[in-house]
């Protein structure tokens, strides 16, 4: 989802996965200016290494140009726009550009608890930059509902389902149709707060992704460890 700090506030976040043999360390740094009361505009820049199998698979460096809007102190809107390069050191015909728009809408409610509620729709392209491969380039589209409970002093818990449709460019060679997904995703997990600005991050989450070719079906579960700095 995309959010908006206060004046002066960034974040680094380290973390650590595992699909398989896999291993994902993430660097992002995250700049935001605050324009008016109740309007603020940020950038976050991104950069992020994916190991898998103990071996470097994919990189991607980009950023988030976001503008939300507040309704109230509980409530807030807002619009952001994403650029990526994916880049494969070992599969360079897979190097692509994914740029997405997006809104989303956020609620918190008061009470015991402390809950909130979270909404995103958003779409794009990710397209290839080989020639002669339409197939790998598709235009995604999908929606993300998500929440937070405060159960605890530093400790809140949170989860998230997603659906995913892409339509891919060109028909897949040995198939000779165009292929479609349908991508389902559900997470949960825990947070806990160190110490002001520091917050520990533990969660899983869970992939079923459906596809006209069977190919490219799979099922997938990933466990994170995060330890997130704010300033």
């Amino acid at each position: 989802m995309g959010s908006c700090c206060p004046r002066g506030r960034g974040r680094i976040s380290f973390r650590r996965g595992l699909i398989s043999n896999a291993e994902q360390v993430d660097q992002d740094t995250h700049l935001r200016a605050r324009s008016t009361e109740g309007e603020r505009v940020g950038f976050d820049p991104r950069l992020q290494e994916f190991d898998l199998d103990w071996g470097r698979y994919r990189d991607t460096k980009g950023g988030q140009l976001q503008y939300q809007h507040s309704f109230s102190e509980r409530s807030f809107a807002t619009l952001y726009t994403q650029y990526s390069e994916l880049r494969y050191p070992t599969q360079s015909i897979r190097n692509a550009d994914r740029k997405i728009v997006g809104a989303n809408f956020a609620h918190a409610f008061a009470g015991e608890y402390s809950p909130s509620l979270f909404g995103t729709v958003y779409g794009g392209r990710e397209d290839e930059i080989a020639e002669g491969v339409p197939q790998l380039g598709h235009v995604p589209v999908g929606a993300k509902l998500g929440g937070q409970l405060r159960l605890g002093a530093g400790i809140s818990a949170f989860a998230n389902a997603g659906f995913e449709y892409r339509k891919y460019g060109g028909p897949e060679p040995l198939f000779l149709i165009d292929r479609k997904d349908k991508q389902t995703d559900v997470g949960g997990g825990l947070s806990y707060v160190i110490r002001p600005g520091t917050t520990l991050i533990g969660q899983v989450a869970y992939t079923d992704n459906h596809s006209n070719i069977d190919l490219f079906k799979f099922r997938r579960t990933v466990a994170t460890l995060s330890l997130r700095f704010n300033f």
